[in-house]
């Protein structure tokens, strides 16, 4: 069942030396149940428990036959062993008494949680992040929001960044005072003018300052491969090396001159890079692999591009005057699997830890939301 579905192994594990075999196997012992994973699964939220206790810094208690005891209910790791593996709870619909034990399994070990699974016709708002006035009295609101780790980044008007938990309790504030856009990767942060960026570490600790050409003007960054990629007014997309921020090549606008990048989404080792009225997507050799938008419709603007269940899912307008849709696209043949409309009002919308976060009016909106893309 849901509960045996991830155990390991059931022999004793016998030669194990501290819980681990060869290379990135670790055996366990949750509460006498026997499993068998790996180090990155288990490190995989680096700021929960699980991953502090695996980091390397702290020495495991072992039981007989040197698996990693953890004393916690054994057959309710499986679920939460499964959602490190697949970044989903795979719940049993018919029993809310087992879901409430797994989300407080979940809750021990410092593990995202939905609060509720619904249909995006269906959204139902959770909880909103109303940024408080300054010592002025002056009304702060959200520009920006970015995903870092398991945390929620915003950029506000009164620039400062903010840092909020998973439920949505703000964990840290500092001067930025840089609101074009807001990005992150798994250990840097980004925001940036139309002429400046700025970079930070994983604890926050300014970077040095990356460089773009004086000619260029900023428009959206985000972090391919071993570059930053900047994509400019020009339509120029500028790639500048992660280790030392030294341009390294340009991607050339190939459409018309006046259209400027509105856009940068790295999905599947590409790069697409949204312009105004078409998008192109780009290989790591600089070729572009296809149209990707007039490929399969009509041109259209693109406000929002995010990532859903590994699909590619496009917040665009198609002029019919019925307002915004959702179109999502199969990331195995770029196939639009789905089409519906947005069925509120905002200013910035993204998704982080099983929300729908939306910017409306300078608050933070969290909502559930579920999409089966591919049925």
């Amino acid at each position: 069942g849901v509960l045996a579905a991830a155990r390991g192994p059931s022999s004793s594990g016998a030669g194990a030396s501290s819980g681990e075999k060869a290379g990135d196997m670790v055996l366990l012992n949750v509460g006498g149940v026997p499993y068998c994973t790996s180090r990155s699964t288990l490190t995989k939220y680096r700021e929960s428990m699980l991953g502090a206790m695996f980091s390397g810094q702290f020495s495991l208690n072992t039981d007989g036959n040197g698996r990693i005891f953890i004393d916690r209910d054994g057959d309710l790791f499986a679920p939460v062993l499964s959602f490190l593996r697949t970044g989903r709870w795979a719940l049993p619909p018919d029993s809310p008494l087992l879901v409430e034990r797994i989300r407080l399994e979940a809750e021990y070990f410092g593990l995202p949680w939905p609060t509720e699974v619904v249909d995006l016709a269906t959204l139902r708002q959770v909880h909103t992040v109303v940024l408080q006035p300054d010592a002025d009295e002056q009304e702060i609101k959200a520009i920006h929001i970015s995903a870092f780790r398991n945390r929620l980044m915003a950029s506000c008007s009164d620039g400062f960044l903010r840092i909020y938990s998973v439920n949505g309790i703000l964990q840290r504030a500092f001067n930025c005072d840089l609101s074009d856009g807001l990005v992150a990767s798994n250990d840097r942060i980004y925001a940036w003018s139309k002429t400046k960026i700025r970079a930070w570490n994983a604890e926050f600790e300014d970077l040095p300052a990356p460089q773009l050409p004086a000619t260029e003007k900023i428009k959206n960054v985000v972090e391919w491969l071993d570059w930053l990629a900047c994509g400019t007014e020009s339509g120029n997309v500028i790639l500048l090396d992660l280790a030392d921020f030294r341009l390294c090549r340009t991607l050339r606008n190939p459409g018309p001159p006046e259209e400027s990048v509105t856009r940068l989404q790295v999905w599947n080792r590409q790069l697409i890079v949204f312009y105004e009225y078409h998008a192109k997507m780009w290989d790591e050799h600089g070729v572009v692999m296809r149209n990707f938008i007039t490929d399969q419709c009509s041109p259209m603007y693109v406000y929002f591009v995010l990532l859903w269940h590994e699909n590619l899912c496009l917040v665009w307008d198609p002029h019919d005057d019925n307002g915004l849709v959702i179109s999502t696209y199969s990331a195995s043949d770029f196939r639009t699997v789905l089409t519906v409309p947005v069925p509120f009002q905002f200013d910035f919308i993204d998704t982080w830890e099983g929300y729908l976060v939306v910017i409306l009016n300078g608050c933070l909106y969290f909502y559930d939301h579920h999409i089966e893309c591919c049925q």
